[in-house]
Formats: C-alpha cells, sequence, structure tokens
C-alpha cells in the first residue's frame, strides 16, 4: 500500500523550570475511503492538585484530521488501556490509530523485525482521537511530591485524567465537539467513573462510552473461596474455550456458548448458592461445558476456578492456555520443576507491541532521543496504587448515575468470546444488573478472539463497523 509521510513540524521548547516536550508531525494513510491527511501531536498538560500545585505531567498522543473546515463539532474521543498501570499502546497500535501493527496471527513472528502498515479500519474517520497514557505509564510522569492515593488510586485516576479530559477541550476550542470515553479492561472501569466525574464536576456531558473487555465490578472477575459468582460468569467462556480447540466437536461456536449460558444461569447458579457447594449430579455437565475431565472436576468438587483452568485444560499435553486469549497455548516445563503459570497469549504479543510502538515514536512522531524511555507498564504506580475501598473495585453506582442525569449518552461494550481475564457473562451481568428506563442505550458487540479481540484482523473490522454504527447513532 502506497504510503506518504512527511514532517511539517517538530519542536522542542524549555520553560524557566524544566523542558517541555512537544512534537507535531502531518502525514497521512489510505482508508477504505480513500486517503486522509491527519495531523499528530505529542504532548502534555500539567497535573494540578486542589491548592493548584503541579503533581505531575500527563503526556498524550492525538490525532486530528485536516480538511476540516471548522473541526469544533467534529467527535472527538479519549482513549486509555487499563492496568491499572498501562500505556494506551495496545488500543493505539492494535485498533484504533491511523497505523498498526502486523500481528502474531497475520504471521508476524514474534522476534523482530516487526512492520507498521496503514489501518484501514481505524476510527480516525470517524472521529478525532486522544491517546492518554495514565501517570507511570508512557512518557506521563508524577512529580513524586503527591498526597499518599492522590494519582494512584481509583478516585485519584478518575480525577486527574477527568481534569486532564478538561483541559484539552478548553485548550484546543472542542467544547461543542461530541464527546466520547474508550476504555478496555480496568479502563472500562475508569471510563464509567468519568461519565459521572466528567458531568458533575465539569459539566460535561458525553455523547458516549466504548466499552472494551469491561472490568466494571471486579466482583464478577475475581474468583474466591468466597465469592462463587464467577463460577458461573466464566462458564460461557470455558465453553467458547472447548469448542475452539475441539472438544464440543457436535456445536457451532453460538450453540455452545448459548447452551453453556442457559446451563450456568438456570442450573447451575440456583445450585450453587441454594446449597453453598455444587450438587454432585451436576459434575459430567461441567465436564461437557468446560472441557475438563470428569475426574478433574470431580477432585475440584466442581468449582473451577480461571487459573486451575488455565492450567489443566491442555496438561495432559504439557501445555497452558491463554489468559487473555484462550486459543492460545504455550509450552510448559514438566512438573516436577517449579513453573508459575505464564500466560502465552501475552507472550505472544508484547515483545511486537513494545519493540513497534517505540520505532513508531522515533521513526514517526519524531520523538527522538532527547525524550525520556517510553514505559508500556508502569514502574512508579505499582507500589503506591491504593483502591480507596475496603470493598471489589466497582463504579456501577458511578455509571447509573450518570445515565439518568444523561440519557442521551449511549454505551457500546465489546466482548471477546475467547477473554477468560474479563469474560463477556460478567460484561452481561453488570448491564442486566443496571435497571436502566431505557435498555436501548447500551449495544453488545462479540468478537471471536480474547481480550485484546482487535488482534484478529476480522474481528477488527467487523469491530470497526460496528463503531460507525454507534458513532451514527449517538
Amino acid at each position: 500500500m502506497k504510503q506518504i509521510l512527511f514532517f511539517l513540524l517538530a519542536l522542542t521548547t524549555l520553560s524557566a523550570e524544566e523542558e517541555t516536550l512537544f512534537s507535531q508531525t502531518t502525514h497521512q494513510s489510505f482508508f477504505d475511503s480513500g486517503p486522509l491527511t491527519y495531523t499528530a501531536s505529542v504532548g502534555s498538560l500539567p497535573l494540578l492538585d486542589k491548592k493548584g500545585e503541579k503533581t505531575g505531567d500527563l503526556y498524550y498522543i492525538a490525532y486530528k484530521k485536516e480538511g476540516e473546515e471548522d473541526s469544533s463539532e467534529r467527535p472527538l474521543t479519549f482513549v486509555f488501556n487499563g492496568g491499572p498501570g498501562s500505556s494506551s499502546v495496545w488500543l493505539h497500535m492494535g485498533a484504533f490509530g491511523p497505523k498498526r501493527i502486523l500481528n502474531a496471527e497475520e504471521g508476524q513472528d514474534v522476534a523482530p523485525p516487526y512492520q507498521l502498515i496503514d489501518n484501514p479500519d481505524s476510527i480516525l474517520d470517524l472521529t478525532d482521537l486522544v491517546f492518554i497514557d495514565p501517570v507511570g505509564t508512557g512518557f506521563s510522569r508524577s512529580t513524586g511530591e503527591e498526597p499518599e492515593g492522590t494519582l494512584f488510586s481509583m478516585n485519584g485516576d478518575i480525577e486527574y485524567v477527568g481534569d486532564f479530559i478538561r483541559d484539552f477541550v478548553t485548550k484546543e476550542g472542542r467544547w461543542n465537539s461530541p464527546k466520547y470515553v474508550a476504555g478496555e479492561s480496568y479502563g472500562t472501569l475508569r471510563a464509567c467513573g468519568l461519565s459521572k466525574y466528567l458531568l458533575s464536576k465539569h459539566g460535561m456531558y458525553l455523547n458516549g462510552l466504548v466499552l472494551i473487555s469491561c472490568a466494571i465490578d471486579f466482583e464478577t472477575l475475581d474468583v474466591s473461596r468466597d465469592n462463587a459468582l464467577p463460577l458461573t460468569l466464566f462458564l460461557p467462556t470455558y465453553a467458547a474455550t472447548a469448542w475452539y480447540h475441539g472438544r464440543l466437536p457436535n456445536l457451532t461456536l453460538e450453540e455452545a456458548i448459548s447452551q453453556a449460558r442457559d446451563f450456568a444461569l438456570d442450573t447451575f447458579a440456583p445450585a450453587l448458592f441454594k446449597e453453598g457447594f455444587v450438587p454432585p449430579h451436576l459434575y459430567e455437565e461441567i465436564a461437557t461445558w468446560t472441557g475438563l475431565s470428569s475426574a478433574f472436576v470431580q477432585q475440584r468438587s466442581g468449582l473451577i476456578d480461571d487459573f486451575s483452568y488455565f492450567e489443566h485444560f491442555k496438561s495432559s499435553e504439557k501445555k497452558v492456555i491463554g489468559r487473555f486469549d484462550s486459543r492460545c497455548t504455550g509450552d510448559t516445563l514438566p512438573t516436577c520443576r517449579y513453573f508459575p503459570y505464564y500466560d502465552p497469549s501475552a507472550a505472544n504479543i508484547s515483545g511486537i507491541f513494545t519493540a513497534s510502538f517505540n520505532n513508531y515514536l522515533y521513526h514517526h512522531l519524531n520523538c527522538k532521543s532527547e525524550w525520556p524511555r517510553y514505559e508500556i507498564f508502569t514502574r512508579e504506580g505499582h507500589c503506591k496504587w491504593k483502591y480507596n475501598t475496603n470493598n471489589y473495585p466497582n463504579k456501577m453506582e458511578a455509571l447509573r448515575s450518570a445515565l439518568l442525569q444523561n440519557p442521551s449518552m449511549q454505551i457500546f461494550t465489546a466482548c471477546g468470546y475467547f477473554d477468560l481475564a474479563t469474560p463477556f457473562a460478567a460484561a452481561e451481568h453488570n448491564f442486566k444488573r443496571l435497571h436502566l428506563p431505557r435498555e436501548e442505550n447500551v449495544t453488545f458487540g462479540y468478537y471471536e478472539g480474547g481480550h485484546m479481540f482487535y488482534t484478529n484482523p476480522d474481528a477488527l473490522k467487523q469491530f470497526k463497523n460496528d463503531l460507525k454504527s454507534f458513532y451514527d447513532r449517538s
């Protein structure tokens, strides 16, 4: 595919106190509808505490479509990943950005060299984009002087990202633009919190949320002895996994998921919550839908937690399956050697994204040697992060409140069938509990992929088509 790249501006400015890095370049990519010229800006805005004192710098990479006579009313979407503690590289270079990485599913080896290609399934033709890297990730850093739990906490994180969005919109003159927030995984919890915070603190009403691989309520995801709910919500994804690996040969994927969902909700859950344990007469059906042996299900008393599933599904072949994508398998060491679980679906893509994005920053966005190290994952926040809650992290009430006050806000929820980090049935359970007066505000999309289903090029194309309908509607 023919490609044009030319730099208009790349500059570095110095303030009296510190170096402020900013780069702006202009590019052209080719979409299905034709060529699109856009400006890419890499910059930052200061983070201020309640006293107006600086606590850090939040960096962003923004893409703006050129050729618009008046861009003040063009849609604007703020994008981030999750973690907490991940940069926005995954959605940036895997799904939404104008360039994307050639993935393992397309034949890319896990070792370099890697290929960067035009992304015809980018949503830049639908909306301008601002990729946010939370503090401690990307180029974003704290001053190290913030009070304990301010930046590295669930509510503190939502507040400073919300303040950044307000400041960016003001700086760019985009208050009249339709505004969207797109988050993945923990980023969906952040997005739901932002929908209320932006409304209540800054009077900013969002047009829509794009929630990818939902983690809105951690109680639906954290399998433990005292939390049986996820045992039922993981089961449909176990069935999808069993189908993919040939253990439900007489069913289609949709049939396997539908029947497993019915069993989980209509039979398994009532029995489990009534008795407090799994009745033995259900073991055989659990074995069927999980693809595990009857002996293993009986050994575990019918209680199949996620990590046991990853490690034992293919243990007879000395393999493990992926948490982020259960289609993936990886070799493991003999059981006589201690070797903790590793996720082969993460190993398949982490090196590709890390190297490709650093190469993209240097050669395409002109972030040269004077720029600091780009952190894919935070080193700063892991030891500081606090959820500020004695319960499971949960932003359901924030979302419910935002929807009541802003009934025009639309929500698109995207789920991967083979995601065993945030199973699709957990997202379905969350939205059933919202009890919305207008159920049409929420639509779902399902894709044949894992947590980052967009690494499947067919799923990415379907995702783009679904998002086009979503933006048109909202």
